[in-house]
């Protein structure tokens, strides 16, 4: 475990060293933009585009990347509180040059827009308020008339002396009804996106009426001033950390406000399990050693290849090890997971810019290779201790033949040399 740690401690120190040179990713728009009541999102990249049609099965390997949002109370028309009937899983990622999110959103009472008139809103519906590139806050709505393409609306700015709302064809979405609710799926240019950005789902459950009974928001206020900061990692970052990478361990980035700004790998993602490390070695001894190592992986207890991440959705490092870099000391730190078998290590080091410390690295691994090496050994030690027992027996075989010849060799004397 010391070693671990001061190897791990080590690879951060570097990564460190490397980012020091490169200051200006600590300045980004979203690292320094306020943000006084909303959360950081950090998107993490996907592996492919995305099909907008509103189905899942595109998400389904970013399983652990899932927000849930949902507003526990709502107000009836009496003013009593009532369990709320709205919520919804939140998934976002990139695949450049387009933000891609899913909604998966449960409502009991699914309401479509009017099919006559042009009013956006009187239907269940998507807001979107986002700073774009120019730094100015725009606003959106996302509704439709039925299951299908949904239309995004830009409404005019509080400033703007324009009235009425602008469709924006750059912004793709389509909604889809399932056996709870719906789900709605959008792809939207990264070059639309500033610093900050936030969603909601509005609920409206009578034709009737048409009026908005719930929204349920990314973030804890409607204020635009206090909407979500938001990171989408450049392709330069991602390329360097790729090159420092190493199987079955996580490298995080963060600004001086604890804010993921860059991250790259997996805690999952290893191949460091002691069979497939030895695959040419057992691959070469056969039938026999195949059965053995099987025999070994049977009652040993094995690394774990799945268990609970807690921070697979994380977008801020508030964690003592990050909190102690972020002061200007490095620092490592074990944390427990759900599975007993597997502890993650975090080694946390700081980066600084002209003696200022600008953010930090955090590089995480599991406790999996030192179960790998407390495999060997217990292996090492089960062969000698056969191997002993072997030579052993051998010994004590061979001498008890040889005792068995002499003492019959004895007999053999005896029987001659009494006469009848």
């Amino acid at each position: 475990r010391d070693r671990q740690e001061l190897q791990l401690l080590e690879r951060a120190r570097i990564v460190a060293s490397l980012l020091a040179d490169q200051p200006g990713l600590f300045t980004s728009k979203a690292t320094m933009a306020e943000n006084t009541g909303g959360k950081h999102l950090y998107v993490r990249p996907l592996s492919e585009s995305i099909q907008i049609d509103g189905r899942t099965k595109d998400w389904q390997s970013y399983k652990e990347r899932i927000y849930h949002f949902s507003d526990s109370l709502e107000h009836n028309k009496d003013a009593d509180l009532i369990p709320s009937s709205l919520s919804f899983d939140f998934h976002i990622g990139s695949f450049k040059p387009f933000l891609y999110v899913l909604f998966r959103v449960k409502d009991n009472h699914v309401v479509f827009r009017s099919p006559k008139g042009s009013r956006i809103d009187n239907g269940d519906h998507l807001q979107i308020a986002m700073q774009n590139s120019e730094g100015e806050y725009v606003r959106y709505i996302l509704s439709a008339r039925k299951p299908g393409r949904l239309t995004a609306y830009q409404l005019p700015s509080q400033d703007s002396q324009e009235s009425g709302v602008i469709e924006d064809p750059r912004i793709v979405g389509y909604i889809r009804k399932t056996s709870n609710g719906y789900n709605i799926e959008l792809k939207i240019p990264l070059t639309m996106i500033g610093a900050k950005v936030a969603f909601a789902i509005a609920d409206i459950d009578s034709k009737r009426s048409r009026k908005i009974v719930n929204i349920v928001r990314t973030t804890g206020s409607g204020l635009l001033e206090e909407i979500n900061t938001i990171v989408v990692p450049s392709g330069e970052i991602q390329s360097l950390l790729a090159r420092l990478h190493r199987n079955g361990s996580r490298i995080w980035i963060t600004d001086i406000n604890s804010k993921v700004i860059a991250l790259n790998g997996s805690l999952k993602e290893t191949d460091r399990n002691e069979y497939d490390l030895n695959r040419e070695e057992s691959s070469n001894g056969g039938v026999f050693s195949a059965m053995v190592r099987a025999v070994y992986r049977s009652l040993l207890k094995q690394p774990p290849k799945e268990f609970h991440d807690d921070l697979s959705t994380a977008s801020q490092l508030k964690t003592p090890e990050i909190s102690q870099a972020l002061a200007g000391t490095p620092a490592t730190r074990w944390r427990n997971t759900s599975d007993d078998r597997v502890n993650i290590l975090t080694a946390a080091y700081p980066v600084k810019s002209e003696d200022s410390v600008v953010g930090s690295v955090a590089i995480e691994e599991t406790s999996n290779s030192i179960l790998i090496l407390q495999n060997r050994a217990v292996e090492i030690l089960i062969n000698l201790s056969l191997l002993a027992f072997l030579v052993t027996a051998l010994t004590v075989f061979a001498y008890a033949t040889r005792l068995s010849f002499r003492v019959r060799n004895l007999r053999d004397n005896a029987d001659q040399a009494i006469g009848s």
